[in-house]
């Protein structure tokens, strides 16, 4: 590891609308951190085709810098959860999209959990709001 661990990856919505407000908050709360960034932060986790490839890049991560704990940035007005769940969404209250992000940060921890090595990561959410910039940290 080659002298420059970092604790703690960041994994955020690739939306530019909310980065740099993400990116200021995680450099308070965590100092120095890693990032992967995608469409929908949890969503890549958790579908069939992509979640493989993300959990490799977390490891990858681990192996190179140490990385101890994962957290898993989601924000509301997401277009990648607009386009996943286009039928459920639409005409639904904001309140709605609320619930799909926390019912899949539940489903992601329960993936963790059953992945040999992804357990070994401490895994923490949170839901940004862009209308507000207020960031909630989510507890399971």
């Amino acid at each position: 590891m080659a002298g420059h661990e970092v604790k703690t990856v960041v994994v955020f919505c690739s939306d530019f609308r909310q980065n740099q407000q993400v990116i200021a908050h995680c450099k308070e709360a965590y100092g120095e951190f890693d990032t992967l960034s995608f469409p929908g932060a949890c969503l890549p986790f958790l579908a069939e085709e992509s979640s493989q490839v993300t959990g490799q890049w977390l490891t990858t991560l681990r192996q190179l810098h140490g990385n101890e704990k994962v957290v898993v940035i989601d924000h509301l007005d997401c277009g990648a959860y607009k386009v996943t769940y286009a039928d459920e969404l639409a005409g639904a209250p904001v309140q709605h999209e609320d619930h799909l992000h926390r019912k899949n940060f539940v489903a992601l921890q329960k993936k963790f959990n059953e992945d040999p090595t992804l357990r070994l990561l401490k895994l923490e959410f949170a839901l940004y709001n862009i209308p507000d910039q207020r960031l909630e940290v989510i507890k399971l």
